[in-house]
């Protein structure tokens, strides 16, 4: 059913895992959830996400495991959990592949085409896939002013339509060196665009019910983007106990929206907010580097690992209001920062098992250095902290039918840039929404 979908299809399927209607994905009723591709982190900031699981083709998904408790091999992000997506890999040596194109009832259609070769040291892997999305929605809200001298009421009923279009191309190559290294590679382009119309119903009445005012606010949005990853590695056995994997990874996103807003009186008399329209871009740089290494001593297995990454992201955003046929700036909403994160961490894990039952215990070490600059009012927010995330997992199995399993980790639950942002969003002036840049990671102890 999802293979002529997305990713996002594919996830909404999924017993426990829920996707809204904006693409986010929940995991047991937890939204924040970190999804990997191939057992690394999305080449896409939490922020983007749902836009990349759209771009996605399913006919390139393998399987999705879900790992509701992660252990300190992985990153602490997500506190819900860990998603790992698993593209499709050539397994057969010669040359293969699939193309797979469907259409849903919404007027949407897709493609997808991948291609295998693998011939000696060989094994090569590439992914096209196009979809073009046509989404509707509605919803309503209803609420109540108490803070005025006679309470009022406002009922909003809105209605949207979506249309998005997106290429993804992925291509790997791999390169055995000899029978104990292999180098891998991968690269992966995105590029997005979409525009979208939402009109917003608002009827203002009085507490006892008697219409005061009613008006239509359309918003409508063009907006566009492209990723780029770029991924190498290294893969060594020290014999048949010993393994030492390296990877090193780039990444770069780009991402803008023009919006523009207007309002109409229906019935009754009150203020409107004046025309306005909206430009904004965000622009996201990632290095990370990654090693792990794996060894057996006797019946104990220890995994071994360091992880390290900086990240940086800009976004500016423009907002004009029109005023006798002219735009002005709005200085009380037009705003530009930066965020920079460094990041290193060390992990120790270590597993046994005698007999019927096995044991896993680990613990990983963090440090991070985190900077928001706001450059409109040339603010400066720094946030370091060290952390603790200790994991531990025992398993019991009397038969091949029963197998009793208990886990415990900490997770922690970064904030995102709209919710360090002070300046307040502009898509609909009475549901204001506000950041706060001294807000600090949560953790979560999970069981």
């Amino acid at each position: 059913v999802t293979s002529g979908g997305s990713a996002t299809d594919v996830l909404s399927t999924i017993p426990s895992i829920d996707v809204d209607l904006d693409g986010n994905v929940a995991l047991r009723g937890a939204g924040s959830v970190a999804i990997f591709i191939n057992g690394r982190p999305a080449p896409v900031s939490s922020d983007f996400i749902a836009a990349y699981l759209r771009s996605l083709p399913a006919g390139s998904i393998e399987r999705v495991e879900v790992i509701p408790n992660p252990s300190a091999a992985f990153e602490p992000d997500g506190v819900g959990g860990v998603l790992n997506i698993v593209l499709k890999q050539n397994t057969d040596l010669g040359l293969g592949g699939t193309l797979t194109a469907g259409t849903d009832s919404q007027g949407g259609y897709n493609a997808t085409a991948a291609v295998t070769y693998g011939r000696g040291p060989w094994s090569l892997a590439g992914t096209y896939g196009f979809r073009s999305d046509d989404r509707d929605r509605a919803g309503s809200s209803f609420r109540i002013n108490r803070y005025e001298s006679t309470p009022t009421t406002l009922l909003q009923d809105d209605s949207e339509s979506r249309e998005r279009s997106s290429h993804f191309l992925s291509l790997s190559a791999d390169y055995a060196v000899s029978d104990a290294t292999t180098l891998t590679s991968q690269v992966q382009a995105g590029i997005q665009s979409g525009n979208q119309d939402e009109l917003s119903n608002t009827l203002r009445e009085s507490a006892l019910g008697t219409p005061l005012m009613q008006f239509d606010r359309l918003a409508l949005e063009e907006s566009d983007g492209l990723s780029g990853d770029v991924r190498l590695g290294l893969r060594h056995s020290f014999g048949e106990e010993h393994t030492l994997t390296v990877e090193a990874r780039g990444q770069a996103e780009e991402e803008g929206e023009l919006q523009t807003f207007s309002e109409t009186l229906l019935t009754g008399t009150g203020e409107l907010e004046l025309p306005q329209r909206v430009d904004e871009s965000d622009s996201e740089r990632e290095v990370s580097l990654r090693a792990d290494y794996t060894v057996g001593l006797g019946a104990i297995r220890l995994d071994i690992g360091y992880a390290g990454g900086w990240e940086y992201e800009a976004s500016d955003l423009l907002s004009e209001t029109q005023r006798g046929g002219v735009f002005f700036p709005d200085d009380n909403l037009n705003n530009s920062y930066t965020f920079d994160e460094t990041v290193h961490a060390l992990y120790l894990q270590a597993a046994r098992e005698w007999g019927q039952i096995g044991v896993q215990v680990g613990v990983r070490a963090e440090q991070a250095t985190t900077t928001f600059d706001l450059e409109t009012t040339d603010e400066s927010f720094g946030n370091d902290y060290a952390s603790l995330f200790p994991s531990a997992y025992l398993s019991y199995k009397p038969s091949e039918l029963t197998n009793v399993r208990a886990g415990y980790s900490r997770r922690i639950n970064r904030p995102r840039r709209w919710e360090l942002n002070p300046f307040p969003s502009f898509s609909d002036p009475r549901n204001i929404r506000q950041g706060n840049p001294a807000l600090k990671p949560e953790s979560t102890e999970s069981f």
